[in-house]
């Protein structure tokens, strides 16, 4: 958080945008990059950052239409949408990746996966990764996070299931 004592000018830096925050109350106004000014002792400015971020995502145990187990882990490429940083970091907070990001791809691929069969999971893992991006970008775009990719970087088996292969 940036809060200048006695300058009414704040930088906001390439790549962010700033919350303005009067008396502790987030304000409508999100200031872009370069030199903004603010009222001194009254208002404060938090950075956000608005550039595409990774975010890995835990490994998630889901089944398969079979009720076999299959682990996944990945990285989703994002980034908060920058005319709503404001409304972003007065309802969920500057942690968003983690209490919304991984929430969402974990109901997600527990949504999808039990829809294809064991046998078809590496096939159509690039039908996956589209059918994520698509519902994930649906169900985030409420908290103006916007998905600019999802990379599934790890399919695993259960053990049973890969010695029978």
């Amino acid at each position: 958080m940036l809060s200048p004592l006695v300058s009414a000018a704040v930088q906001v830096t390439p790549g962010h945008r700033g919350v303005v925050t009067r008396f502790g109350k987030v304000e409508e106004r999100v200031m872009g990059e370069g030199l903004n000014f603010i009222i001194p002792f009254a208002e404060q400015v938090v950075l956000v950052d608005v550039r595409v971020q990774p975010h890995n995502l835990r490994e998630i145990d889901a089944s398969s239409s079979e009720y076999q187990t299959v682990k996944l882990t990945g990285t989703m490429n994002f980034h908060a949408d920058p005319s709503y940083v404001n409304d972003l970091h007065q309802k969920v907070g500057l942690d968003f990746s983690d209490k919304v990001i991984d929430a969402a791809f974990n109901d997600l691929i527990k949504e999808v996966m039990p829809t294809y069969p064991m046998g078809e999971i590496l096939p159509k893992r690039d039908d996956i990764r589209k059918k994520a991006i698509g519902t994930l970008s649906e169900n985030l775009v409420r908290y103006h996070i916007i998905i600019d990719d999802n990379y599934i970087a790890n399919i695993a088996f259960s053990p049973q299931y890969t010695q029978a292969i």
